[in-house]
């Protein structure tokens, strides 16, 4: 069998290729769950050098006899390990979208359906059975072509610190995690629960806004506490007494799709702890299953129709390092299954429900969620084209720099401002006519300046048309200069023999043309679109 394995930590900036498989190990029935996870930990100690692989959600009943989940379709293992005997530092995937197909989700619920079993589990709430039920259902898709693109599609919405890809002649497991289950370094373990969660906005002010929002919703703090005191629970299980602390709460961390609320929870193992126990004490997560932990999986299998699988469960590494277990294991969200004979890709997402959460908003964010896997969030870099003369210096310079430190902020590109302005007054001091400059922030961080001559337009030369193709106020891109302009040079060419076209959104609200603002004179002043129409700032 063939098997492909990697490990990306985009927040510490480590990938590694594991090559050399020496054996795998797996539990296709709960008797075999606790035997394979120790045969796993046992491998490792006396001979492989690290394992990567699974725990499957409905593994939880062979861990713990008192959680319940729905029965396991057998469609993957519920536990999957292979041992590598080689680990090799790599530069990272290369990131980029899905290649020439869009792809088109069938969700297991319509929107009437999901908003019942909402209404539903509030209930049950407010009579006392529960506080907080993590809500999830599944996607599936039809997908040809290489599995390694989906996982670079969504690397490319949202950079995981737990992202992990396993492929063998079956299936391919694609996980872009951003939340830690458990971390084990030097006997301390590490947990970072993960609760509260805000879209990003299109442009700057709304996404300040929308980060604000999250930062002071109480709903979204008392969900996240609630969770916080689970997670206590357990590590207090296998923890030394009076180790359990929390080291920080109510951290805001940003996504390029979400921002989202993380805390974070740590104890020193008592001493002879091995991984079985460790697994006994925490699984599944409790921000997948709600509090309290045992009643809450009952709930679910009532609401939920059909198994989560590697969804909601657990995926990482094990290996030993100067005799003590090291672990990392992400929470298996943003994860996707694809199961090649098939071409099946499967996707699940969730969220928490408790008394105070809005129907509604609970199915947008539902399905906000896919689109980790259909849009690139990244740009390859951010553009600012400004205008020069030795006799007068660049024009609208600050509005240019602001502009673009907005957007890199945004992004999440770092911005030296100092240095920006250095490369600017070392390029426009040779210059010794008009001239347009382009300044291009790469993602990287590295500013690239050219100049061309700058050519007076002729105004009554100058023909517009109105675009035939109307543009997507839901697309961020339409709030930031990007490098790329392919895009507006393809609307621009749609309409041959005019100097530019004026773009539309989907409301025909005019916004800009695809190289300049747009100012309308009506009835004696001029007016220009409002932001939210989408266009540049």
């Amino acid at each position: 069998m063939t098997i492909t394995a990697r490990i990306d930590n985009f927040l510490e900036d480590k990938h590694f290729l594991l090559l050399d498989p020496i054996e795998i190990i797996t539990a296709n029935s709960l008797g075999e769950v606790p035997g394979a996870l120790q045969a796993v930990e046992n491998r490792i100690k006396f001979g492989g050098t690290i394992a990567l692989g699974y725990v499957a959600y409905e593994a939880a009943g062979a861990i713990n006899s008192d959680q319940i989940t729905l029965e396991s379709n057998n469609s993957t293992p519920l536990l999957w390990f292979c041992i590598f005997k080689t680990q090799v530092q790599d530069t990272g995937p290369d990131l980029k979208p899905v290649k020439d197909q869009a792809l088109s989700w069938n969700h297991e619920w319509d929107k009437n359906s999901y908003i019942s079993k909402v209404l539903g589990i509030q209930d049950l709430i407010r009579e006392g059975f529960t506080y907080q039920v993590n809500l999830t259902s599944r996607f599936q898709a039809h997908f040809v072509g290489d599995p390694i693109e989906i996982y670079s599609a969504m690397l490319s919405s949202q950079v995981g610190s737990h992202s992990f890809y396993i492929e063998n002649d079956d299936r391919a497991v694609i996980c872009a995690s951003p939340e830690l289950f458990f971390q084990i370094e030097s006997g301390v373990i590490k947990c970072k629960p993960m609760k509260g969660t805000r879209s990003r906005g299109k442009y700057s002010l709304e996404d300040i806004a929308l980060r604000d929002e999250l930062i002071n919703s109480e709903k979204d703090r008392a969900e996240n506490l609630m969770i916080v005191d689970l997670i206590r629970n357990d590590l207090g299980k296998m923890s030394e007494f009076g180790t359990v602390k929390v080291e920080s709460a109510f951290d805001i961390e940003r996504y390029p799709t979400l921002w989202q609320m993380t805390s974070t929870v740590k104890g020193q193992i008592r001493a002879g702890t091995d991984l079985l126990e460790i697994f006994k004490a925490l699984f599944p997560c409790g921000s997948v299953t709600g509090a309290p932990k045992v009643s809450t999986m009952e709930i679910i299998t009532r609401f939920e129709d059909s198994p989560r699988g590697i969804y909601c469960g657990a995926i990482g590494w094990i290996r030993y390092e100067n005799s003590q277990l090291s672990a990392d294991f992400g929470v298996a969200i943003r994860c996707a299954t694809l199961d090649k004979k098939s071409q099946t890709l499967s996707y699940g997402a969730g969220g928490g429900i408790t008394s105070g959460s809005d129907p509604e908003s609970e199915w947008e964010e539902l399905l906000a969620k896919t689109s980790i896997l259909n849009r690139r969030k990244v740009p390859d870099g951010l553009l600012e084209t400004m205008y020069f003369s030795p006799q007068t210096g660049f024009k609208n310079l600050e509005r240019h720099l602001k502009r673009v430190q907005a957007s890199a902020q945004y992004f999440g590109i770092d911005f030296d401002l100092t240095t920006v302005r250095k490369s600017l007054n070392e390029t426009s001091a040779s210059i010794n006519r008009p001239s347009r400059l382009r300044l291009v922030l790469k993602t990287s961080s590295e500013v690239d300046i050219e100049y061309l001559d700058f050519n007076e337009i002729d105004r009554n030369q100058v023909t517009l048309a109105l675009s035939q193709k109307r543009v997507n106020t839901e697309n961020a891109f339409l709030f930031h200069k990007i490098s790329d302009r392919s895009y507006y040079k393809k609307l621009r060419d749609q309409i041959p023999g005019v100097y530019d076209v004026i773009l539309a959104n989907e409301r025909g609200e005019l916004t800009e043309t695809t190289t300049a603002n747009l100012a309308l004179k009506i009835e004696g002043k001029w007016w220009t679109p409002p932001l939210s129409s989408g266009l540049l700032p």
